[in-house]
This record gives structure tokens, C-alpha cells and sequence, in this order.
């Protein structure tokens, strides 16, 4: 028997199939092909209990994946996070599990973005600190990293 609870899954899985997502985003994309939110959030629900959707583990993981590969700074990744639906407490649980040095990131990137450059005046190291700031690195993290590299 094929109910329309049975494909509204198939769709959940098959969206799952190519990448992660919230639970926000499924319930996003169901709800295009499936205007029935009980059979939705039914399907939400079983996909939680199974652990093919969790956000903390979504979060956990993206929070790696940006500080490590995109190199952006935790409030950035946080900004992100939450434009996905991720909830605040959920995101600052991740925050704390995935044990990232933010602070070891933002002297990581500034030692390879600067290799060429040479800081001549205070408007060179602003235009430094004002670059990470779009990174999302907080300004405490930035001016401690500056002053650890001596900039």
C-alpha cells in the first residue's frame, strides 16, 4: 500500500540521500510537495527517533567544517546556523562539543593570509582586523591573535 505518509518519507530519504539537513530545512522542503503538516511532521518526527535527522549532530559538524575548510570565525558559523533553523541552544551545544580553538583558526589564517603582505601603518593592521570581522572572528579573538603575532 502506497499512502501518501509512505512517499511523503520516500521523499525525506531520498532528499537525506544527497546531503545533510536540519530539521527545518525537511520540513521546508516536504511541505513544497505535501500540504498535509500532520503527515509531515509525523515524518519529521520518526526521522528524529531514527537519528537520520538531528541538529545538533547537523551543527556539530558544520561547525568543523567551517572553522577547518571555509575558515570562518564562530559568529559567522553561528549566523548561518540559525538562518538553517538550528536553534540557539542547540547551536551553542554544538559549539561546545565540537571543541574547536577559534582562537588557533583565526592565528592560522592570519599567518597565510598576510605571508606576502607587510603592515606599514595602523590603517594596514585595521584593514586586517576589519577583514577577519567579515570572517566572523569576534573583535576579542581578533585583537588577541594581532597581538600574539605582534601586527
Amino acid at each position: 500500500m502506497n499512502t501518501k505518509r509512505d512517499k511523503v518519507l520516500k521523499r525525506a530519504i531520498n532528499v537525506l540521500a544527497h546531503k545533510m539537513r536540519t530539521v527545518k530545512e525537511m520540513s521546508d522542503k516536504l511541505m513544497e510537495k505535501c500540504d498535509d503538516e500532520e503527515i509531515v511532521n509525523d515524518v519529521l518526527f520518526e526521522l528524529c527517533q531514527k537519528k537520520l535527522l538531528d541538529d545538533l549532530n547537523y551543527a556539530t559538524l558544520y561547525i568543523q567544517d567551517s572553522i577547518n575548510l571555509k575558515q570562518k570565525g564562530l559568529f559567522q558559523i553561528s549566523m548561518e546556523l540559525e538562518e538553517k533553523g538550528v536553534d540557539r541552544n542547540v547551536i551553542n551545544r554544538a559549539i561546545e562539543a565540537s571543541e574547536v580553538d577559534e582562537f588557533a583558526a583565526v592565528l592560522n589564517y592570519i599567518e597565510v593570509y598576510t605571508r606576502a603582505k607587510t603592515f606599514e601603518s595602523y590603517k594596514d593592521v585595521e584593514k586586517l582586523k576589519a577583514h577577519l570581522a567579515r570572517r566572523g572572528y569576534t573583535f576579542d579573538v581578533i585583537n588577541l591573535a594581532v597581538r600574539e603575532l605582534g601586527i
